[in-house]
């Protein structure tokens, strides 16, 4: 009975420790290692990326730069010749000049002149101051022009003015006597280069002396040529 015992704990023994493997080995499937899928990176052809274009520097062009002259005082002197249309004396020449002051960057022109001649008057308001009753009376006839003028120029070379202004009228010798006139004239001006010049100059000028009972006309029309030199 002792030994029957004895072989029964045996074999429960036995079972406790085959069950549990069996239970593993049976029961639990064996887990499979998974297989690491290993993919092979292709490599993909990039074309080369292009070359860069070109840079073309773009010319620069020079801007101009105006700039303005500096503003400053003109001089000019014109001698010349004048002939005088008289309306109650007979038609002379006679030697000018005159002097023109400006500034560029001002459209005026200020203007004085001097002409003058020795001449007969043969109105009968001038016979009371003849030297002798057979003889015509005779005098030094002065004309100091004033005028200020607009200029502006007509082309590259030439300059138009118009203007007018007072005349002091003097005459000398056998009647004597000073007096203020006016006038109105135009004047184109040709420049040849920077200092010389020409300029032709017209117009009608008012003017008389005291004679005897009634005045003494001198009005006239005039024209002057001159020859120019600009300083």
């Amino acid at each position: 009975m002792k030994l029957k015992m004895q072989r029964i704990y045996f074999l429960l023994f036995g079972a406790l420790l085959v069950l549990p493997a069996l239970a593993r080995a049976d029961g639990m499937p064996e887990e499979t290692p998974k297989k690491r899928r290993v993919t092979k990176q292709v490599e993909r052809y990039e074309p080369p990326p292009p070359p860069p274009e070109p840079v073309h520097e773009q010319t620069r062009i020079p801007m101009e730069t105006t700039t303005e002259e500096p503003c400053e005082w003109k001089f000019r002197l014109s001698p010349g010749m004048t002939i005088w249309f008289f309306d109650k004396e007979s038609n002379l020449p006679g030697p000018a000049a005159a002097l023109d002051v400006w500034r560029t960057d001002v459209p005026l022109n200020f203007h004085v002149g001097v002409e003058g001649r020795h001449m007969y008057l043969g109105q009968e308001a001038a016979d009371f101051a003849r030297e002798a009753p057979d003889k015509t009376t005779r005098i030094t006839f002065i004309r100091i022009p004033f005028a200020l003028e607009y200029m502006h120029p007509l082309a590259e070379r030439v300059m138009w003015y118009a203007g007018l202004g007072p005349d002091i009228i003097h005459t000398a010798n056998d009647l004597e006597d000073t007096n203020v006139g006016m006038h109105i004239g135009t004047r184109l001006h040709y420049a040849f280069d920077k200092h010389w010049g020409a300029a032709v100059e017209a117009g009608y000028m008012w003017g008389d002396v005291d004679g005897e009972g009634e005045d003494v006309s001198l009005d006239n029309a005039y024209i002057t040529p001159t020859v120019s030199y600009t300083f």
